[in-house]
This record gives C-alpha cells, sequence and structure tokens, in this order.
C-alpha cells in the first residue's frame, strides 16, 4: 500500500506488482487520479475510479475505466462492481482458451501436411500420403498412396 500523499510511491508499486485492478481516487495531493494514469500509460490493469465528485464520470468513460464509485462507497456497489468485474475477467479468459485451442487444432492438422512446389503452384500433400520420393538432377517425383505422382520442379535450395 503506498503511503498517502506519495503518488510516486504508488506508481512504483503498481509497475511492480502488477495488479489486474486498481481502486483510483480522482483528487489526490500532489497529482490527481488522471495525471496518475498518464503516468502508468504502460501498465495494464482494470480502473474503478472511487471518488466523491460525479462531474468526473464523462472523463472516466472516455479513458474506458471500468466503473465509478461515488463515496461514501456502499458496500452492495463495490460487491457489484468486483462481481462484474470477475464475469468480465472469467469470459476473457474463455475466449482466450478458445482460441488458443482453435489455433493449437489448426497447427496439429498442418503440422502433418508439407508444401511441394509444382508447376502449378504449391500443393500442400500429407506426409502420411507420400509412398517415396525419387530424385533425378533439380527434380523429384513423389509417389502417393493414391497412385499419384507429383512432379517437384524446384531444387532443394529454394525450399
Amino acid at each position: 500500500m503506498a503511503t498517502p500523499g506519495k503518488p510516486e510511491e504508488a506508481i512504483f508499486l503498481i509497475r511492480h506488482y502488477k495488479p489486474d485492478v486498481i481502486f483510483l481516487d480522482i483528487e489526490m495531493p500532489r497529482m490527481n487520479g488522471f495525471r496518475m494514469l498518464e503516468e502508468l500509460q504502460d501498465v495494464d490493469a482494470e480502473i474503478i475510479f472511487t471518488t466523491a465528485y460525479n462531474h468526473y464520470a464523462i472523463d472516466a468513460i472516455r479513458i474506458s475505466a471500468f466503473d465509478y464509485l461515488m463515496k461514501p462507497i456502499s458496500v452492495e456497489d463495490l460487491q457489484n462492481a468486483v462481481s462484474r468485474l470477475m464475469v468480465k475477467h472469467k469470459r476473457q479468459t474463455q475466449e482466450k482458451l478458445s482460441v488458443l485451442k482453435r489455433s493449437l487444432q489448426e497447427n496439429r492438422s498442418q503440422e502433418d501436411r508439407i508444401a511441394i512446389p509444382t508447376g502449378e503452384g504449391m500443393e500442400f500433400i500429407n506426409i502420411k500420403n507420400i509412398v517415396r520420393v525419387e530424385s533425378s538432377s533439380n527434380y523429384s517425383k513423389l509417389h502417393l498412396l493414391s497412385g499419384q505422382t507429383l512432379l517437384v520442379t524446384a531444387s532443394p535450395e529454394r525450399f
């Protein structure tokens, strides 16, 4: 916890501990909450303003603050803000996991394939379908399980 009246210490601690959420007053000695956020540009945290002044609400919305709690803060308002924050965090985590899972599945399906340069362009062949490869000078002929053959038209240096 930062010492009251020492915003530089608060900035140092926030950068050091990298909190997920910052409860921030607006009118403070030596530096207001908006100025502190300018100093903390590189910090990725949700901001919940806690203030006795409602005339800053539009400014808070403009900087995408997560919430704006008026002092004196009721237990119910605080609980609601934290509950919404937890729901948002859970949803974001689920979305990230979904993207990761999709990416892993796509990569897994592609890791068994190889790009083959042919006269018509590139063909992607499942490695398991290659029976054998015959080489002659700068050409290679791939024999596939289906009986099809492909002539590889690039020399090894071009791969």
